[in-house]
């Protein structure tokens, strides 16, 4: 059995135009009590990487001064007989100023 497997959670910020939004805040935290789990910035390329998240239930929130903070349940789980590495791949669009 896969005990301690670790996740990462891996994705890229844009606006809506495909701009990479540079310095992003994302942050991870747990459904049941908020508590911080996961914190990470978005790269020159948008790109940002979580990693050492164990299996469970998470908010994942993003959010980058002038734009409305985006949000969603992320949910990561092991079956007992896989014995791999895995990434959850994150993908942000249509994302626009607020006015």
């Amino acid at each position: 059995m896969a005990y301690g497997q670790n996740f990462s959670v891996t994705g890229s910020v844009t606006d809506s135009t495909g701009k990479a939004l540079v310095n992003a805040s994302i942050v991870v935290i747990t459904q049941v009590d908020s508590s911080l789990v996961g914190f990470s910035t978005s790269r020159s390329d948008g790109y940002f990487k979580v990693d050492q998240l164990s299996p469970g239930s998470y908010i994942l929130q993003v959010s980058f001064v002038g734009y409305e903070t985006l949000g969603g349940i992320l949910t990561l789980w092991i079956k007992p007989w896989i014995l791999m590495s895995c990434s959850y791949l994150v993908k942000l669009k249509y994302w626009t100023s607020l006015p």
